[in-house]
């Protein structure tokens, strides 16, 4: 299943918690006036980190590089809802959104490739 991740602040930088596969992790995202992007980082919920400094580009897997164990079993991507490309400062969570493609659904497209 695929299910896009609600980004409902419009704050330069802002923390959330969200349900991926069943497990709550805690994402802090941050725009950088100077790269003109906006990047995250992912924790566990008591605050262990997993990724770090993650540039949020459209139409790629975000956490590919990621080998932690404590990382989601499934995939985040975010989808540009109009082609336009990377999210810009008032873009994520409206033209460009988070979804996250859980673990069952990775495991399949990875049988049928």
């Amino acid at each position: 299943m695929i299910s896009i991740i609600p980004l409902t602040s419009t704050d330069a930088s802002f923390k959330q918690t969200t349900a991926l596969d069943g497990t709550n992790y805690v994402f802090v995202f941050r725009w950088n006036d100077r790269a003109q992007a906006w990047h995250f980082d992912l924790s566990t919920e008591d605050g262990t980190p997993i990724a770090m400094g993650i540039r949020v580009v459209v139409s790629w897997p975000l956490l590919r590089r990621c080998v932690s164990e404590r990382r989601p079993p499934g995939e985040l991507i975010a989808v540009d809802t109009t082609d336009q490309g990377d999210p810009l400062r008032s873009d994520l969570g409206t033209r460009v959104v988070l979804t996250y493609i859980d673990a069952e659904s990775v495991a399949e497209l990875r049988v049928g490739a």
